[in-house]
């Protein structure tokens, strides 16, 4: 399911199932650790925005309960979206491009009508010079994805500048770029047939950089809902939530090598090897670990029983 079949008879829609907090289920201690309402839309840039469903887990509390600041989170998630799109800055354009049958380049800005492309690009010429960071575009997916390739650039300051160039649309394609002020813009496509577009838009999202909530300082491996199995040769370590890491240490466990293993939802990925010093695994990661729930360290030789593991992001 990773991969697809251009011109393939059957359309299997991605999924996006992730949890607004760090864990599946409920855990007290990550209540401070809810994705924020910028975080939640970076995630629907990179799920509904690139063409794929989102599954959003909300766990209840110990009340049955969605806890208050995941629902703070959601709401304030919900406004910044709806506020941001409810102003399409191409509401007023003029468009022009080359339509099959009867339908009319206009159709673009409808949500029930359909745009059939009969060439190969179309042009879109605002009423005054707007600043713009976002195009959505959207495809009628009934009769199957069509677009193969869409590239988009606008004219600034007397030179066209390219903005993106992405392999899809499907059923919608929400694209970011860099700030640009234009009053011009022209996108292109590429086809196998011609597809049916609508919902296109573009608008200015505010120009801060979305990322996850930092756990600074926190030991991961010491969380009510971390389980750690500790074994001969090796400490199985299940963190219970997605969290980002880059620095683990091992105490009290003698002199030898270690392997360090990273799971990538199916298999484990080998990350790092070493050899302990002073009876310590002290890993300061090359290749931070972004966010993962499990991950093992295997050792040359038996580790004693006083081995104690600490897991942070610093």
């Amino acid at each position: 399911l990773n991969s697809g079949k251009l011109g393939g008879e059957r359309f299997i829609p991605a999924e996006v199932d992730v949890s607004i907090r760090p864990g599946w289920f409920y855990h007290a201690e990550q209540d401070n650790m809810v994705r924020s309402p910028e975080n939640l839309v970076e995630l629907w840039f990179t799920s509904i925005g690139s063409n794929a469903g989102l599954l959003l887990n909300l766990p209840p509390d110990r009340r049955g309960l969605i806890h208050e600041n995941d629902v703070e989170s959601i709401k304030r998630f919900n406004s910044i979206l709806n506020e941001t799109l409810s102003h399409n800055l191409a509401y007023d354009a003029q468009l022009k491009g080359e339509c099959l049958y009867d339908c009319t380049v206009e159709n673009l800005l409808c949500k029930d009508k359909f745009y059939l492309p009969k060439g190969n690009s179309f042009v879109v010429t605002l009423p005054q010079k707007r600043e713009i960071n976002t195009l959505i575009i959207k495809e009628g997916i009934e009769l199957g994805h069509k677009v193969t390739k869409i590239t988009a650039r606008a004219l600034v300051d007397g030179e066209w500048r390219a903005l993106f160039a992405n392999d899809i649309i499907g059923h919608t394609l929400a694209q970011r770029f860099d700030t640009v002020i234009t009053d011009k813009l022209e996108i292109e496509l590429e086809y196998l047939d011609a597809p049916l577009l609508n919902g296109f838009g573009l608008y200015r999202f505010e120009d801060k950089l979305i990322e996850t909530v930092k756990r600074s300082g926190r030991n991961l491996a010491s969380g009510e809902s971390a389980v750690i199995d500790y074994k001969e040769n090796e400490i199985d370590t299940n963190l219970g939530g997605l969290f980002p890491f880059n620095s683990v240490k091992v105490t009290g466990i003698g002199e030898t090598g270690y392997k360090f293993y990273v799971f990538n939802g199916t298999a484990f990925d080998l990350w790092q090897t070493g050899k302990c010093v002073n009876g310590e695994v002290n890993i300061k990661l090359d290749i931070p670990v972004d966010n993962a729930y499990r991950f093992k360290l295997t050792f040359d030789t038996p580790i004693t029983q006083n081995a104690k593991l600490e897991v942070k992001l610093i």
